[in-house]
């Protein structure tokens, strides 16, 4: 009669795979936790790009000029109309924010939806990346880095 062997596994090899498993789900992790933070720029920038369309649309159609400005330290931006009149306020998301470099702090539009300044934005990234817009002369090309 033949018996059958119920050992189970040892100590060691439970080690073994306890740790092949945590060393896998750790990589996981951090390299989930890598393109969730480049989605969430990337969220960002296609947001941005809309709204400085948003304002210079509502320029060229009400005729009258516009602005967006950044405030609380780069946090935030305002879109301002006629008068100084808010159009919509949105926070920078955290992890992204106006760099204190960046060579503009403010885009205007005219009455007919031409860009008075042109140059380049600069954001920084809690990770350190500088991301730079620019904006181009005219009706107010946006360029936006490959990031």
């Amino acid at each position: 009669m033949k018996t059958l062997n119920n050992r189970g596994f040892t100590f060691t090899e439970l080690l073994i795979v306890l740790t092949i498993t945590f060393t896998i789900s750790t990589a996981i992790i951090f390299i989930g936790k890598k393109y969730n933070d480049k989605e969430m720029v990337d969220g960002f920038l296609r947001q941005f790009t809309l709204d400085l369309y948003a304002v210079q649309s509502h320029a060229f159609n009400e005729g009258t000029s516009t602005q967006l400005q950044f405030v609380s330290g780069g946090t935030e931006y305002v879109a301002l109309g006629n008068s100084r009149k808010l159009i919509f306020r949105r926070s920078i998301p955290k992890g992204v924010k106006l760099s204190a470099n960046s060579p503009m702090q403010e885009i205007s539009y005219n009455k007919n939806g031409t860009i008075v300044h042109f140059g380049t934005i600069q954001f920084v990234t809690d990770q350190g990346d500088i991301i730079s817009l620019k904006l181009q002369f005219g009706r107010g090309r946006v360029a936006l880095p490959e990031y």
